[in-house]
């Protein structure tokens, strides 16, 4: 009789190392945690930062007790997963359950130490003190309670930020039918705002923004017209604050569970998949019905999302993991916890570097960008072709930048050392008889010149940030360019840059998305201010993930 081989279980299957946790095997468990710590670690983190404040000091503690509720009773959990879907999946499902329902019971023995009543309708809506935004906040929870099943569920998917195209793939439906199902929506929740007799000042409608319903132009649009008409403003405004206020409050309620509610191993074989046929059929019947079972697919789509587009760590120690933990956060919108997590991370190790640098991303997201007058856009628009003499001012920003740049910077040089009318043609946007002025050579990205530009731009420096794209590459660079046009007042350059991107990768949505942006202003206007943090946070994401993916080599 041949010789029994053990494959270790560092190289085993996961259904192997689940049984092996199954028999109490310790090094089933420590490969266990090895191969899917760091996404449920994630997870973890992502739903105390979206329900518990002090989730900077509790992460530890919530992450090290799902790992023990997973080992009791000889791994029951685990025994239930059976294959049915990919584990990773599985345990996200898990640990996000299991944070949820640790919450649950420390919130309800503090409202019981402390006499605090539980969240209710009323008391959602008492947050509103003006008595006109209260009552229209009433009439748009009666609206909601008054929705269909199926139109509510896709509404309370649109309250957690899902797109329309994310909504139809978390429910097996056409995008087409959803962009229906919500039409539908905006038009009683425009009803219960505005009230009996109300009317909507001229302008996008507000609601349709809200339900992502919308023209892809409109968002700019509505900004655009808010900043020179204060009727309109304070209604966007108002509907906003309501909407929030609503979507918070609906949210931070439990919905109620049925007989027929998916247990943890449907709904994560619902989300990746694998439930097919009839029992697909009915699952999809339930969830676009079921409250309960909305929030959990959709929690889960979103958490796996996150985690598929940032690179995993190679190494297992604790800096690599906060650098993951960190893109994690950046991207969940969650900056400010994301510089927590890098703190010790970026005074010392191998990836110092890469820590300092993300912490400064972070920093920049919390930024909001300098309102600009019209002598700072007329002085910084960048020349078009055939080139024109540069201004002294522009020339002197440009010498100002280089001056300004770290030590550390191949930038730094005496100004006289500096061709500023070369700089100035390589680093501005031009289109020239329907060609991109060429951009410097392919190389690693350098990330820190890239948050150069992007804080000079938050400044309102145009000119600084141009000098540093000159030196940069790579796709972020390109978007950052197609920002710095726009926001210079010179919107054929950026509708052309726009293009280009498109048409490099015409299934990306961060470039359509740009596109749509620069699309809807007119030639006289720049980008507005808040669409322009809007697109900025987005380059600054890809940015991290870049990050991430080089410090993971």
């Amino acid at each position: 009789m041949a010789p029994v081989t053990l494959v270790p279980y560092a190289d085993a299957p996961d259904d192997v190392v689940v049984q092996g946790c199954a028999n109490g095997d310790s090094e089933a468990e420590e490969a266990l945690r090895i191969r899917h710590g760091i996404a449920v670690r994630a997870v973890v983190l992502r739903a105390l930062a979206e329900t518990d404040a002090d989730v900077a000091a509790g992460v530890d503690r919530y992450v090290s007790d799902f790992w023990k509720s997973l080992g009791r009773s000889r791994a029951a959990p685990l025994r239930l997963w059976g294959g049915r879907s990919r584990l990773r999946t599985f345990l996200c499902q898990l640990a996000r359950q299991e944070t949820a329902t640790a919450v649950k019971r420390r919130r309800q023995t503090e409202t019981t130490a402390h006499g605090i009543e539980p969240p209710t309708r009323q008391t959602a809506m008492d947050q509103t003190l003006d008595p006109e935004l209260s009552e229209r906040l009433a009439r748009l929870w009666t609206a909601l309670e008054r929705l269909p099943p199926h139109v509510g569920a896709m509404v309370r998917l649109r309250m957690r930020g899902l797109r329309r195209s994310e909504i139809a793939a978390a429910l097996g439906l056409p995008t087409a039918s959803v962009q229906k199902t919500l039409e539908q929506a905006a038009s009683r929740v425009r009803a219960a705002l505005l009230g009996p007799g109300g009317s909507a000042p001229a302008g996008p409608d507000v609601i349709a923004l809200l339900m992502d319903v919308a023209n892809p132009g409109d968002r700019v649009r509505a900004a655009l017209i808010a900043a020179r008409d204060v009727a309109y403003a304070e209604y966007r405004k108002n509907a906003q604050r309501i909407w929030s206020t609503a979507s918070q409050s609906v949210l931070a309620l439990e919905p109620p569970s049925s007989p027929l509610c998916l247990d943890d191993v449907n709904v994560a074989a619902f989300v990746d998949g694998t439930l097919r046929g009839a029992e697909r059929a009915r699952a999809e019947g339930h969830v676009s019905t079921c409250r309960r079972c909305v929030d959990q697919v959709s929690s889960l789509r979103n958490d796996l999302a996150v985690l598929d587009r940032t690179p995993a760590p190679a190494r297992h120690d604790e800096d690599a993991a906060r650098i993951f933990l960190a893109v994690v956060c950046i991207q969940s919108g969650h900056h400010e916890l994301a510089r927590h997590l890098l703190q010790g991370s970026a005074q010392r190790g191998a990836l110092a570097s890469s820590a300092r640098t993300l912490s400064r991303l972070a920093s920049l997201c919390l930024m909001t960008p300098r309102p600009l007058d019209a002598r700072d856009v007329s002085t910084t628009k960048p020349p078009s072709a055939p080139p024109v003499p540069i201004d002294d001012d522009v020339r002197q920003a440009f010498s100002r930048a280089a001056a300004l740049a770290p030590e550390d910077d191949g930038l730094l040089r005496q100004t006289s050392e500096i061709n500023l009318d070369a700089v100035m043609a390589e680093s501005l946007p031009v289109a020239r008889s329907g060609a991109l002025v060429p951009a410097p050579t392919s190389r690693t990205p350098d990330h820190d010149t890239l948050l150069d530009a992007a804080s000079y731009m938050l400044q309102g420096d145009f000119p600084a940030a141009s000098i540093r794209l000159a030196s940069a590459d790579g796709p972020a660079r390109d978007r950052l360019q197609v920002l710095l046009a726009a926001m210079s007042g010179d919107r054929d350059s950026a509708a052309f840059l726009a293009a280009c991107g498109r048409e490099r990768d015409p299934h990306d949505e961060a470039l359509l998305a740009d596109e749509d942006a620069i699309g809807a202003v007119s030639d006289d206007e720049r980008l507005p201010d808040e669409v322009f943090r809007e697109r900025l946070l987005d380059v600054l994401a890809s940015i991290a993930r870049s990050v991430a993916f080089f410090a993971s080599r």
